[in-house]
């Protein structure tokens, strides 16, 4: 994956846009320690739930696991 090859050559933080779109990428948004990113279109399919507030909920409560 190209998070992984980037975050591991770079010491920054970093924003990641467009395809957090399954709770693989979340993974490896968390095992990257990415602290900020952007959703958009897996919200509005449903990608991670039900209501836009499960979602969110769920994407929360999953980087929220150790």
């Amino acid at each position: 994956m190209l998070l992984n090859r980037v975050m591991s050559v770079v010491n920054c933080h970093a924003c990641v846009t467009g395809s957090v779109n399954d709770y693989e990428r979340l993974e490896a948004l968390k095992k990257n320690r990415v602290e900020m990113f952007t959703m958009g279109g897996a919200l509005y399919h449903h990608k991670f739930g039900g209501s836009f507030a499960e979602q969110i909920t769920n994407v929360v409560e999953f980087l929220n696991r150790k």
